[in-house]
């Protein structure tokens, strides 16, 4: 998240796993500094919290887990990577696969403890959510069902 906050330039951080970075006053994730200053910009502003929250954009967001041979992983990933970047302009491999387009992005990332790809989708309504997951959800599935 550091890395995306500073190259997109962002003032404000946030995670779904509620890791946060406020760059200008801590250049880290913790909460604690983000407490810190919501409570002074509260305290400065004339609009009590939730009408603040009530301003925010809001994002369909959903995660899924597949189980997969773990001795197959590699190919799995390296066959998912593939079928991925064939289909789509902006994918990044940084860490697991995701996807980038107009309205949200997909996540495929395996769990570094246990035999588990995770499905994590967010788009900018539930309809459009779905129609993403059910197109992922196919696509993991399948390559999975593949190896397996």
């Amino acid at each position: 998240m550091i890395n995306a906050v500073e190259q997109q330039r962002a003032c404000f951080g946030v995670e779904k796993s509620w890791h946060c970075i406020l760059p200008a006053v801590a250049p880290f994730h913790d909460v604690i500094p983000v407490a810190l200053y919501a409570a002074s910009a509260l305290a400065d502003g004339d609009k009590p919290l939730s009408a603040l929250v009530d301003d925010m954009p809001q994002t369909a967001f959903l995660r899924e887990a597949f189980t997969y041979p773990l001795e197959k992983k590699d190919d799995i990933l390296a066959s998912l990577t593939k079928e991925v970047q064939r289909t789509y302009e902006h994918v990044s491999l940084l860490d697991g696969i995701r996807v980038d387009v107009d309205d949200g992005w997909v996540l495929i990332r395996p769990s570094n403890t246990e035999p588990i790809l995770r499905l994590t989708v967010e788009a900018c309504n539930e309809e459009r959510r779905d129609t993403l997951t059910a197109t992922f959800r196919s696509l993991v599935a399948g390559t999975i069902e593949q190896f397996s």
